[in-house]
């Protein structure tokens, strides 16, 4: 099990936002999540990864040096979630779906869906 410091996230106020709204009045150090998942063979947690489109994966990289430069013990499993078409609908593709199930955690970038469209 690993904890996620708040002093770990505050380096990117793109991540912080969520956190620190919900836990403004805990300590500086006080856990705000926790992960009991196994690690791996090089005692990292295996985390899917879906960077997104846009500024999504600009985004992504810079949670990933954030990660990496407060030695939170993470593997980031990167994966594409662009719908593909099965029996005519759009579903997100199976790959990215075992990611998910495997790791038991995601941390998802930003995606667009176009105004008024949605998803088939």
């Amino acid at each position: 099990m690993f904890n996620l410091t708040r002093r770990a996230l505050t380096a990117n106020s793109q991540v912080v936002g969520l956190a620190s709204r919900s836990m403004a009045s805990n300590a500086q150090q006080s856990a705000i999540g926790q992960y009991n998942g196994q690690k791996n063979s090089q005692g990292n947690y295996e985390v899917t990864l879906i960077p997104g489109d846009g500024i999504g994966p600009e985004i992504s990289r810079s949670v990933e040096r954030i990660f990496s430069a407060a030695q939170v013990p993470i593997s980031w499993e990167s994966v594409d979630v662009t719908p593909v078409l099965r029996d005519g609908k759009t579903v997100i593709p199976d790959e990215a779906l075992h990611s998910i199930l495997r790791t038991k955690i995601a941390l998802k970038g930003p995606l667009a869906t176009p105004i008024g469209k949605g998803h088939v």
